[in-house]
């Protein structure tokens, strides 16, 4: 069950959503400095068994609908039916956000995730829905903070990042890279955890490279018990920016 506690649209927005479970609970995955531990994570991120099961579970499908639906309710996106995005989606997990777009897939969109697993999961939806022409999927490296990013600045229509800051060492540098890789006017679609990298952070950045947020929303989500952690509950902010022509 999720639960919205407030929503304001500002019309315009993008959407998709991912459902890869990277949810662990508070400080799990890191080390006692603070730093991600990256080989904890991707012992279980890099196995192609847990990409698929990710996939099976309800509660992980609800988050990606409800993303879905956040955009697919933008004024933008209905008024510009016709138009395709070349998109990136940075800690794409198993490309559901990414192949769901489907039709409105632009050329050139890029999947990016350090998880082998995920990424195999990835490539056959691509194979599935026929959308191998349009999207590739390629492997990160963690510790290098996004240093990938910076091959494309200026390039997309549309960015996305759901659920991946609070895993990352130096989300900041993941953010400012991300603003850079949007072609003027694109838009960028952000959901984190509200006990993770920090709305008022993210709107401050956005604010100092000229995004203008049109849209935002934050609700709980049911999260089901895993590795080890009990069932809990994660509140989300949901984001959608566009940058300056």
């Amino acid at each position: 069950m999720s639960h919205e506690h407030h929503g304001h649209s500002h019309s315009h927005g993008h959407g998709h959503s991912h459902g890869h479970g990277h949810s662990h609970g508070a400080g799990e995955g890191k080390t006692g400095d603070g730093a991600v531990d990256y080989a904890e994570q991707n012992a279980n991120f890099n196995s192609e068994e847990y990409a698929r099961m990710t996939e099976t579970v309800p509660e992980w499908q609800a988050m990606v609908d409800a993303q879905r639906a956040f955009v697919a309710a933008q004024e933008w996106w209905s008024a510009e039916s016709s138009k395709t995005y070349k998109t990136l989606d940075f800690g794409c997990g198993t490309g559901r956000l990414l192949c769901g777009m489907g039709a409105r897939l632009g050329a050139g969109s890029v999947g990016l995730d350090p998880a082998a697993g995920m990424l195999t999961v990835a490539r056959e939806h691509a194979v599935e829905d026929g959308l191998t022409s349009v999207v590739t999927f390629d492997s990160i490296d963690p510790a290098k903070d996004g240093a990938e990013l910076d091959s494309f600045a200026d390039s997309f229509d549309l960015v996305l990042n759901v659920l991946v800051l609070h895993h990352l060492s130096k989300p900041k540098a993941i953010v400012e890279r991300l603003i850079k890789a949007l072609a003027p006017g694109g838009r960028i679609f952000i959901v984190e955890r509200a006990d993770g990298f920090s709305l008022d952070q993210l709107k401050s950045l956005f604010a100092a490279a000229g995004i203008e947020v049109t849209a935002e929303m934050t609700r709980d989500f049911d999260i089901p018990p895993f590795n080890g952690n009990p069932a809990t509950t994660m509140t989300a902010y949901h984001v959608l920016g566009q940058k300056a022509i």
